[in-house]
């Protein structure tokens, strides 16, 4: 994933549209697989309930989820340029 990431980094400084949408894939896939890890039921659980734990959980949802936004609305905004 990480070097999936690079790649697309680099991408989208050179070649635009596809470093965006790849680094947007990513985001999603991210996102779909914290969302779907089984620490995060262990996390919110009542009975297990870890507040350093539950930060974390909620920092890597989140971050992902945020690049996966910012890169819609990049490539939004790419479409309508040209």
């Amino acid at each position: 994933m990480l070097s999936a990431h690079s790649i697309f980094m680099a991408l989208s400084t050179r070649s635009g549209k596809a470093g965006v949408a790849g680094l947007t894939l990513l985001g999603v896939a991210a996102t779909v697989g914290m969302v779907g890890e089984p620490i995060t039921y262990m996390v919110l659980s009542p009975k297990g309930f870890d507040p350093p734990k539950a930060a974390l959980v909620a920092a890597l949802t989140l971050l992902p989820s945020s690049m996966s936004v910012l890169g819609v609305k990049r490539l939004l905004a790419m479409s309508k340029e040209g």
